[in-house]
């Protein structure tokens, strides 16, 4: 069975009830089946895909020389009520640890979204070594991967001129059929005239986690 795609990130945790009418977040504890050979990725999220794990590669080719540059983001954090647990400004710094990227905040408190994604290692990694040949879902031993770039909301993924959003659910398998467990929203800067081409500016992530029925975390962080 092919593999690709996302695996996940934190960021801040928030919860809340599903009570949304247009069913935003009616996927999380859904159902689903899938087929025993999925089918080939729209033209325009192979695209986007495309896009995304270029900006990525070319992130990669600086990010030794990137190594302790200072990066701000706005985050949030609500619990399965909805409640507000921590929210404000997270200053961090770009490190290596072994052969990993980083997000380090200067006050020693755990980022939410630490893992500096590539095209190699992190969420992105099964999706971008199989671009020249991209299916929908991602269907691997353990889990299934749904994902699209267009349609997304933008209350979860507002539209940015030299940026493409993704909108990600995982889902764990059992047998012929997968619960989706989380959501998530990525936006890649794809335009390397802005700067800090490869790294996300806005990033958005639900859960199931330990929550209810009706109820999820959420996590959020926008780059400065």
């Amino acid at each position: 069975m092919k593999k690709l795609l996302l695996a996940s990130l934190y960021f801040m945790v928030s919860c809340g009830s599903s009570t949304n009418g247009t069913g935003t977040y009616n996927s999380l504890g859904e159902i689903r089946s899938f087929p025993t050979v999925p089918g080939p990725a729209t033209s325009v999220d192979n695209e986007n895909v495309v896009a995304i794990c270029n900006a990525l590669k070319q992130k990669e080719s600086i990010l030794d020389s990137s190594l302790n540059t200072n990066h701000t983001f706005v985050t949030s954090q609500t619990d399965c009520e909805g409640n507000v647990i921590s929210s404000g400004t997270a200053a961090t710094s770009l490190l290596k640890e072994g052969m990993s990227y980083v997000f380090k905040r200067s006050d020693g408190v755990n980022f939410t979204f630490p893992e500096v994604e590539t095209s190699t290692h992190g969420i992105f990694s099964e999706i971008c070594s199989s671009v020249s040949n991209l299916v929908n879902p991602i269907i691997g031993e353990s889990e299934a991967t749904y994902f699209k770039t267009v349609g997304i909301s933008s209350e979860h993924c507002s539209p940015v001129y030299g940026e493409v959003c993704i909108e990600i659910e995982k889902a764990v398998r059992q047998e012929s059929s997968a619960v989706v467990r989380s959501k998530e929203w990525i936006r890649i800067r794809t335009n390397s005239s802005e700067g800090r081409i490869g790294f996300f500016t806005q990033r958005k992530k639900m859960t199931k986690s330990f929550c209810g029925n009706n109820q999820f975390l959420t996590f959020s962080a926008s780059l400065k």
